[in-house]
């Protein structure tokens, strides 16, 4: 959930917390569009609100921080709504005070559920870029259906993501396609009718898209339990693997270096991101090659191997199912992703 300033909290004597602008996931009756600079004191990016007039309420909060920061927050999220948290790039982490659960946020993953009273921490990594889109949804466009369909209640929602009446869901993972579909969206511009309603129609397919993985794949309740030592050791797993990923190690020798042993790895890995750590690294792989290849800085052969692909056809048929384009045609695509924060 998405990190306020803790209003109460006093910095050590000789000492300035950093701290980030606050944000309202309340969803007002008209649309409109904001942007904030993030604090000097804090790094680069912004914040960036559009709110779809008594439906839709998107946060985007793009930073890269000067340095690691813990940011404590209180926040009270609207009471008629669902908030989700979808994580376009890098990655943070939050504790939720009053569940006593943490959100390991990582590219590509995504939380959703309802907690009418949100108080807790958020850590950014310093230098490194986090992404994080908040999403807030009207109960009533969640629930309310034809006629001949009936209704869902609220509870049987929130049942649906979190496996109870309330709380936040485990981890799932958007496709990368989906993912690059909303980092087109906060960062393209709104200014005519037709713009809100791309807005609007994306962000209802995204929605409706995370719904349809609840369905689907009912919550898993087989979590085995972790430690703070031991989310601290897969989370350098997963590191090992981003840094690694053109020659990655296997995971009995991540397990090793890390000190867990296989088991607890995998299973681990997939509870804290939704995935597994096989379709982690190619969803990274990819996603980094689309990158390479969108702004030029390599060709799709360069790209290829680059990020760990030895067959350039096997690349562009993991690439085309990723993204819904041949690699070929990547750079005279319309569609574009930002390559760096703007006015970093």
């Amino acid at each position: 959930m998405p990190p306020q300033r803790n209003t109460s909290s006093q910095p050590a004597a000789g000492a300035t917390t950093p701290t980030l602008n606050e944000m309202s996931l309340a969803i007002e009756d008209s649309n409109h569009l904001e942007t904030q600079k993030v604090p000097e004191d804090i790094g680069q990016g912004h914040t960036r609100t559009i709110n779809i007039g008594g439906r839709i309420r998107l946060i985007n909060r793009d930073i890269i921080p000067r340095e690691t920061a813990k940011v404590q927050y209180h926040n009270k999220l609207p009471e008629q709504a669902t908030v989700g948290a979808i994580t376009l790039y890098g990655d943070a982490l939050t504790d939720l005070n009053n569940t006593r659960h943490q959100l390991h946020h990582c590219q590509g993953n995504y939380h959703w559920g309802h907690i009418p009273r949100d108080d807790g921490s958020i850590v950014f990594r310093g230098q490194k870029r986090s992404c994080i889109l908040y999403f807030s949804v009207s109960h009533g466009l969640l629930t309310q259906y034809p006629e001949s369909m009936g209704s869902i209640e609220q509870s049987s929602l929130w049942r649906l993501m979190t496996g109870q009446e309330g709380g936040v869901s485990a981890p799932r993972v958007l496709s990368n396609e989906a993912i690059c579909t909303l980092r087109d969206l906060v960062s393209s511009p709104i200014t005519t009718p037709w713009d809100w309603m791309r807005v609007e129609a994306k962000a209802l397919e995204i929605v409706s898209t995370c719904l349809f993985h609840y369905d689907r794949e009912p919550t898993d309740t087989s979590d085995i339990p972790l430690s703070r030592d031991d989310r601290k050791k897969i989370t350098n797993a997963r590191d090992i693997l981003i840094h690694r990923m053109e020659t990655p190690p296997t995971i009995a020798e991540i397990a090793k270096t890390i000190g867990v042993n296989t088991f607890k790895l995998k299973k681990g890995f997939k509870q804290l991101y939704g995935t597994t750590m096989f379709a982690y690294l190619r969803s990274r792989r990819l996603d980094q090659a689309y990158e390479l290849i969108r702004s030029g800085e390599m060709n799709v052969t360069e790209a290829a191997f680059e990020v760990g692909y030895a067959n350039p056809s096997a690349f562009s048929a993991a690439f085309r199912k990723a993204f819904g384009v041949n690699p070929m045609e990547c750079r005279k695509s319309s569609y574009q992703v930002p390559s760096q924060i703007h006015g970093a």
